[in-house]
């Protein structure tokens, strides 16, 4: 190219001004051609990229893709921004408040909020729910888990379902949009040295437990997957195989129930007993379908919808109308009323259920209830994100 352009800078020489203004326009209109050419190709090869990284592969059937189911999705995050997203008290960032509790935060609303944030194209919000979690780090890098309206600690240690939510999130912000990854990477190493019983590959609830007190609604194996893949740490792998063996050793024989705590033998309540409601499947518990669920529909694990089409048979045999919030692992309600946190967690098992009716019926009944609390209609939005196909998986 150097030598093209030196001899047609010689011919310039011998000719008139006008023919040298004529050459030279020529070689310009050239190499910016080629720079054109050069840039496109570098934005399409990024936005090919990009489209691999955050698509779902492949779609499942039973996850919906149209339009009108996004907007609904929509219209409950910007509810739900309206109600429990504020910056009183955030030092200049952004944070998830439960107005219930006195306005305070956890750390399970900041993983919830990024989730949907990140999900849902607002990174002005990431980035402050993101800066906000920062401020809170305790020692191992690792958000304490309930923050006063004020800003004060009201409660030491890390949540673990949090930390994921916040990690999983944070490595879907660094293919999306870039710089995250040191970030990231940080969390995911804090959660495995801290919140990962090395010589079981279980996972703790915190920075405590493991083997005599875990807690399987804090399970979210697809998670995991990524995890190994992107960190390159195979570990995430024997987290995910061990999180199926639990949830098997524990789940309700006819039911597929589990409760909100366990032990490593799959006795209920393991080592917290005292509080009848650890051996129940209530308010922790009520997750797991959209954790596993969302293994299954991501990468198609075999193991996962067995687990989950139990819970959702039980549901289903119960009937839209009759549902509760709050049972026994033997499947006795303990609660008279039905709430947007059990519709939720309901509709998202029965996604994958080949029982479409049932589907239908609960996530209609999803819909209609009135907002609550945080806790219920955080887990709505997840959830519509989930089935209305805007829970990206990372590929």
């Amino acid at each position: 190219m150097r030598e093209k352009f030196n001899k047609y800078c010689q011919q310039i020489s011998t000719q008139t001004d006008s023919a040298k203004y004529f050459f030279l326009g020529i070689i310009v209109l050239f190499f910016l051609a080629v720079g054109a050419i050069l840039t496109q190709s570098a934005t399409s090869l990024v936005a090919d990229q990009t489209q691999k990284f955050l698509s779902v592969h492949p779609v499942p059937s039973f996850i919906s893709s149209n339009e009108s189911d996004k907007k609904i999705t929509e219209k409950f995050y910007q509810d739900w921004k309206t109600h429990y997203l504020t910056s009183k008290g955030a030092g200049g960032n952004l944070r998830v408040q439960r107005p219930e509790n006195g306005g305070d935060t956890v750390s399970e609303g900041q993983g919830y909020g990024m989730l949907m944030a990140v999900m849902l194209n607002d990174k002005p919000t990431f980035d402050k729910l993101w800066a906000y979690t920062k401020q809170h780090f305790n020692g191992a890098g690792l958000m304490n888990w309930r923050i006063g309206a004020d800003g004060s600690i009201a409660g030491t240690g890390p949540a673990t379902d949090a930390d994921e939510d916040m990690a999983y999130a944070l490595v879907v912000a660094d293919k999306k949009w870039g710089g995250y990854q040191n970030d990231a990477q940080k969390l995911l190493k804090s959660i495995m040295d801290n919140e990962v019983e090395q010589d079981t590959f279980i996972l703790k609830p915190g920075q405590w437990g493991g083997k005599e007190a875990l807690n399987i609604s804090y399970f979210a194996p697809g998670y995991y997957r990524v995890f190994a893949d992107y960190s390159g740490d195979g570990r995430w792998n024997k987290v995910a195989e061990k999180s199926y063996e639990l949830i098997k050793k524990t789940a309700d024989n006819k039911t597929g129930l589990v409760p909100d705590w366990s032990n490593a033998q799959g006795t209920p309540a393991g080592s917290l007993k005292g509080d009848p409601r650890n051996e129940e499947f209530f308010y922790n518990a009520v997750r797991t379908p959209w954790r596993i669920a969302t293994d299954y529909a991501w990468f198609g694990e075999k193991q996962a919808k067995p687990i989950v089409d139990k819970m959702t048979n039980f549901f289903a045999s119960i009937g839209v109308d009759n549902l509760k919030s709050g049972y026994t692992m033997g499947g006795k309600p303990t609660a008279d009323y039905f709430d947007a946190t059990y519709a939720s967690q309901i509709t998202a098992g029965a996604a994958i259920s080949d029982n479409r009716s049932f589907y239908q019926q609960v996530h209609d009944k999803l819909l209609s209830i009135p907002q609550g609390s945080y806790f219920g209609d955080s887990l709505r939005v997840l959830t519509l994100m989930f089935v209305h196909g805007q829970f990206d998986r990372v590929n």
